[in-house]
């Protein structure tokens, strides 16, 4: 039974379920989709700061497990982790679906 379940949770319940939580949530989403695969948590990391201090552009990286890194922008710290963590899922769920 727990074999079945793991199979399910990685190849259905997530494409069911992903879309609206991956554009409301994006770094739970990733974390969720990491857990159900047992890979650990994503790690963030600040790569660049650029800009003025009135109009910042900061650069984050995305980190799980042994899966290419992803890079992404943004005006804030916040917005910049939302995005490298929504490219990285989908790159993963693509992947995973070939």
């Amino acid at each position: 039974i727990e074999a079945a379940r793991c199979f399910i949770l990685a190849h259905w319940v997530f494409d069911m379920v992903m879309p609206d939580n991956l554009e409301q949530n994006p770094k739970s989403a990733l974390q969720e989709w990491a857990a159900a695969q047992k890979l650990g948590l994503p790690e963030y990391r600040l790569v660049a700061k650029a800009g003025s201090d009135h109009q910042p552009q900061f650069t984050i990286e995305v980190q799980l497990a042994d899966y290419p890194a992803m890079q992404a922008q943004g005006s804030n710290i916040k917005s910049a982790e939302r995005q490298a963590a929504r490219q990285l899922l989908a790159s993963l769920l693509k992947a995973s679906s070939r």
